[in-house]
């Protein structure tokens, strides 16, 4: 089931009904008495932008804790004169070419002619051109507006040849289309003022109606969506560090935007156009996928050279000798331990990464890995990608960090229920670091939440592992209750071997992402984010890969409600 919040015109209504595009379709018929064609949208708080819904991304509305806002848009029809079907107050091609427009109780003014090929599609979230400033495109003006406007069209016949001529060189710096702003998003910009979803989509839109009247404007190059985001920081250089993540995710994330906004528009608004129709691409039922090779994880030694004081005799003596100081029960000498693991890594990833060996087969050549503290010394050697070594202080410090507004954002949501009980014992705990770690316990089990993935892909008590009937292939068996810190309380298993034994949940996170980059592992599927999270924002390991948009969302969420 999805709870939709559903608009149409100026009626709301809010609904339950069954996941599927022709269930909400078939609902909104009867709830508005639509009798014409129509398609619907939903609103994306990820790019802050209205997206259309069809049967290809009805999961994203796959939570049924929340509601969801969709509006009904009513399909138009060339010559159509009902205003109420019209999404926008004046065609971009009527502004663009040599056609007046007028509205009551004010003079008729001309455009300077652009010549852009009309177009029977208009386009609703593309602001007006300066003349026009004071008649914005969003819904509240256009309901008072659309009465009072009287429209002159003419045909504006216009070559191909004519159109390339009349079209704008891109500059050699880009600079922001501050006319095409509102008044309000104008303000906010000069007095360095956050800015909300609606400023956002308003800076979003300008930028899409200057950029598409430049050569290639409809799909710009990745150089020309890095010099728009350079003109944005530079010209409001606050707006680098306002989404509360690093500058270049802050680059990353209004990219993404960018993208979002340019493909949305051209495929709902801009479709008629000939040079978007030029540019479509046809789908194919099938796709070549091309081997790109392992990733190196943002890994110096990925796979690293062998030493030249070892060949195969001496790797064989060591593994014997590692073996067999392993079985000690005591008085274990880990100093030549390390320094034997260190010599033999070069063998291990030649079984890890080119023999692609089993986990067992390679526990069993090297014991020493099963242990959290050694998976750690194991990823250590990697030579990842962070400014510092210890491993556990850093995960533990920006846990820390970004425990409590985890915690504020996922209040109430289904499915935090064992995070809920942890958070109601830890007024009763006696000392501030079982508090702290209980916390800390919580946060973990609430992150998922955000990334609209399930916590039992992580962690799952072992009798429900036993009658689970998906398989788990890398998941942290609990045997004891969570806050335990009893031996052998939490178990990352890989494979249905057991890897690393911990005393507590959090050892056991970290060992199994530890567990993860030691056997050369994909991160599971349904909860790929909030491991990708760990590992990007709770490590600050870099894998000089571009960051999920789902990520930097998240980030800047948590950063915003940090700094309220």
């Amino acid at each position: 089931m999805v709870k939709l919040v559903l608009s149409s015109g100026n009626r709301t209504k809010k609904i339950t009904c069954e996941l599927s595009i022709e269930c909400i379709k078939k609902t909104v018929k009867d709830k508005f008495a639509i009798l014409g064609e129509f398609y619907l949208q939903y609103f994306d708080v990820e790019v802050e932008e209205w997206i259309d819904l069809d049967s290809e991304n009805i999961s994203e509305l796959d939570e049924p804790d929340r509601f969801f806002k969709v509006k009904v848009i009513a399909e138009n029809t060339k010559g159509s004169d009902n205003l109420d079907q019209l999404p926008s107050l004046v065609s971009p091609s009527q502004y663009r070419s040599n056609t007046p427009c007028s509205v009551e109780g004010t003079v008729s003014r001309s455009v300077t002619p652009v010549s852009r090929p009309d177009t029977p599609v208009s386009r609703p979230d593309t602001p007006l051109p300066s003349c026009f400033d004071t008649l914005h495109p969003d819904t509240d003006t256009q309901k008072t507006s659309k009465k009072s406007l009287t429209y002159q069209l003419e045909e504006s016949p216009s070559t191909s040849s004519t159109r390339k001529l009349s079209l704008k060189i891109w500059p050699r710096e880009y600079r922001l289309p501050r006319h095409t702003f509102s008044q309000t998003t104008l303000r906010k910009l000069d007095e360095r003022q956050a800015l909300d979803k609606k400023e956002k989509r308003d800076i979003l839109s300008g930028i899409y109606t200057d950029v598409t009247m430049y050569e290639g404007g409809f799909y710009p190059t990745a150089d020309k969506y890095n010099s728009i985001v350079d003109s944005l920081f530079r010209e409001c250089p606050y707006l680098a560090h306002g989404e509360g993540v690093a500058l270049q995710s802050a680059r990353d994330l209004w990219k993404e935007r960018l993208l979002h906004k340019f493909q949305n528009s051209r495929k709902r608004h801009d479709k008629n156009l000939p040079e978007v129709k030029a540019n479509k691409r046809q789908k194919t039922d099938s796709t070549i996928k091309i081997y790109q090779g392992p990733s190196t994880w943002g890994l110096k030694n990925y796979l690293p050279d062998k030493p030249l004081s070892e060949d195969e005799a001496s790797v064989e003596k060591h593994m014997q000798w590692l073996q067999k100081e392993y079985r000690k029960k005591d008085d274990q000498d880990i100093t030549q331990v390390d320094l034997l693991m260190d010599l033999t890594l070069h063998h291990r990833r030649t079984l890890v990464v080119s023999q692609q060996m089993d986990v067992e087969s390679i526990l069993s050549d090297y014991p020493w890995l099963k242990s959290t503290d050694e998976l750690i010394k194991e990823f250590v050697r990697l030579g990842p990608s962070m400014a510092e070594e210890d491993v556990r202080t850093i995960f533990l410090r920006n846990l820390d960090r970004y425990a409590g507004p985890i915690l504020k954002l996922t209040k109430g949501r289904k499915g935090g229920q064992k995070a809920d009980d942890i958070i109601q014992r830890q007024a009763i705990l006696r000392t501030e670091q079982e508090r702290e770690a209980a916390r800390r316990c919580a946060a973990i089990l609430k992150l998922p939440l955000l990334f609209k993935e399930r916590v039992d892909h992580l962690i799952m008590p072992r009798e429900e592992i036993q009658n689970c009937e998906e398989p788990r292939r890398i998941i942290i068996c609990q045997e004891n209750d969570v806050l335990s810190r009893e031996n052998d309380a939490f178990k990352v298993t890989v494979e249905n071997v057991i890897v690393s034994r911990s005393c507590d949940m959090i050892s056991a996170v970290l060992g199994l992402i530890m567990a993860i980059y030691t056997f050369n592992l994909a991160y599971p599927k349904h909860i790929q984010k909030t491991l990708l999270f760990c590992q990007r924002v709770l490590l600050s390991l870099d894998d000089e890969v571009a960051i999920d948009k789902k990520i930097l969302n998240v980030t800047s969420l948590l950063n915003q409600e940090m700094n309220k």
